[in-house]
């Protein structure tokens, strides 16, 4: 059948608690954990009672939900010459993890001690998954491997051929394993029997395509379709033809499914494929990773660095943080060779959670915790004017932009709160996800051009717990000088494009 479509940073001393509640909306960090890693991890933090697992860099290592503490670490003296990259899984009672060495290793969850390990004759082309007593990965440059859980030995002469090579991510169902290769096909792998249970083609799939599992269906993104198939059987139920592709692969749950667009607007569904609002939410940028369930609301990260949250039945923003980087003044080499600061970090995975904490892993190998009440934020948001600076000269006239950077490091700007005034008159402006607040000077638009003279600009702005800022700067109006217009930047630079908007009289906008 065919159907085409090496330390820790921490925020907050937290202090243990019993989780009774799902996540419900903003929170401040409890903790953020980092350790040095030249490869961006992937997928999403284990979560088991009061242990959170993650494999970042050349280690696998246990941390304790409420503080952020490691427990252990494997390795436990030097951390291999390798990165994992593709996340860890747990089962078994195992953390198991491949890195790019092409070992999986398989490691005592409560101790970190190593169990067993096994290096593939072939490269690792996908994440490992535990599929009842077989831990399955896919390989190079074609195929899919098994090895008994419970010591490592392969359980097959040699891989299975598949026709295609694997996408990276795979994932269990019951005693099966669901995969995407490149032909493009889903197929469901049964590694008992070393044979397929069924294949399908698809229309249009990448390597960063996500089956995604709930109850006995498996949705994907195929294109520009939202597809619903029996994990049992791969039979198509239903399927959504939406206007622009889509990427990586959706969010299901007992809330429903979201998936998001490959510009960056995100689309919720219920089970049964029916839109729950058909507008979509636009996040401002592409998307960094697959959208994930938190509680009821739907968290997805996107290329400004900001982690959103959203309410699937509304389309209202509950939560926006922007993850900054570790440290303050940090610089990166780009493509043409030049440093520039880092801004901010973009998210790795999917949000997960556990009773009121969120966990997601960010791409500089940082994990951060958000917990309403283990974490506190008593401090107001940091607002600096970027352009023009503070106290130049400037000509009031068109063309001119004024940029300003709002920052809080602990629960994130509330869009809402957001508001600007030039002389105790309301301008109207824009406030960006990624953290940057603009407004122009026009001659026919609501912002009327700055007079000669003194020019006292107020941007107000409060964080998702209700600390508020009210920064003044001055800026001092000539018109006899040169118009500077707006700052030099490039098409991918931040702030390159609007986001939500706030006029006149107005506040906020997401």
């Amino acid at each position: 059948m065919k159907w085409l479509r090496k330390g820790l940073f921490a925020v907050a001393v937290a202090t243990p608690f019993v989780a009774i509640a799902d996540f419900d909306g903003p929170a401040p960090v409890a903790w953020r954990w980092a350790q040095p890693t030249s490869a961006s991890p992937a997928g999403s933090p284990i979560i088991d009672s009061d242990n959170v697992f993650v494999a970042v860099g050349g280690r696998i290592y246990c941390m304790d939900k409420s503080t952020g503490n490691t427990k252990w670490r494997f390795p436990l003296a030097e951390p291999l010459e390798s990165n994992f990259r593709s996340g860890a899984v747990m089962g078994k009672g195992m953390v198991v993890a491949a890195s790019d060495n092409r070992t999986v290793y398989a490691v005592d969850s409560s101790s970190g001690k190593l169990l067993w390990q096994h290096t593939s004759e072939n490269s690792i082309a996908t994440n490992p998954v535990i599929a009842g007593n077989h831990v399955v990965f896919g390989t190079l440059p074609g195929g899919a491997m098994s090895l008994d859980a419970a010591n490592g030995q392969p359980e097959w002469k040699e891989p299975v051929k598949l026709k295609g090579a694997p996408y990276p991510n795979c994932v269990a169902w019951q005693d099966s394993v669901i995969m995407i290769t490149n032909e493009p096909a889903v197929i469901s792998l049964n590694p008992a029997s070393a044979k397929l249970n069924w294949s399908v083609a698809a229309g249009s799939m990448n390597g960063s395509s996500v089956p995604a599992i709930f109850g006995d269906t498996v949705f994907l993104n195929t294109g520009y379709y939202l597809t619903a198939v029996r994990a049992q059987t791969g039979s198509k139920k239903w399927d959504v033809r939406m206007d622009e592709p889509l990427a990586f692969g959706p969010a299901a749950g007992d809330h429903g499914v979201a998936v998001v667009s490959q510009t960056g607007t995100l689309y919720t569904f219920d089970t049964q494929g029916h839109f729950m609002f058909k507008k979509g939410v636009k996040l401002g940028a592409s998307p960094s990773s697959q959208p994930s369930f938190v509680g009821k609301l739907v968290s997805v990260g996107a290329e400004n660095g900001s982690l959103n949250i959203i309410d699937p039945r509304s389309g209202e923003l509950v939560f926006n943080y922007v993850v900054p980087p570790l440290f303050k003044g940090a610089m990166v080499s780009g493509s043409d060779s030049k440093e520039t600061e880092v801004k901010y970090v973009n998210v790795a995975g999917p949000a997960t959670t556990a009773g009121d904490t969120m966990l997601v892993l960010a791409r500089d190998g940082s994990l951060l915790a958000f917990d309403k009440k283990v974490g506190v934020d008593l401090t107001a948001p940091n607002v600096s004017m970027i352009w023009p600076t503070a106290g130049d000269q400037v000509n009031g006239q068109p063309p001119l932009e004024v940029w300003f950077k709002i920052e809080d490091a602990a629960s994130g700007i509330n869009p809402a709160s957001v508001g600007v005034k030039v002389g105790g008159t309301d301008y109207a402006g824009s406030y960006l996800k990624d953290g940057y607040l603009w407004f122009k000077i026009s001659t026919s638009g609501p912002n009327r051009p700055l007079s000669e003279g003194r020019a006292e600009i107020t941007v107000t702005a409060a964080d998702w717990m209700g600390n508020k800022t009210e920064a003044k700067f001055v800026l001092n109006v000539d018109s006899t000088i040169p118009a500077i217009g707006g700052p030099p930047r490039k098409d991918s630079d931040a702030g390159s494009s609007p986001g939500g908007g706030f006029g006149k009289g107005g506040k906020g906008g997401g």
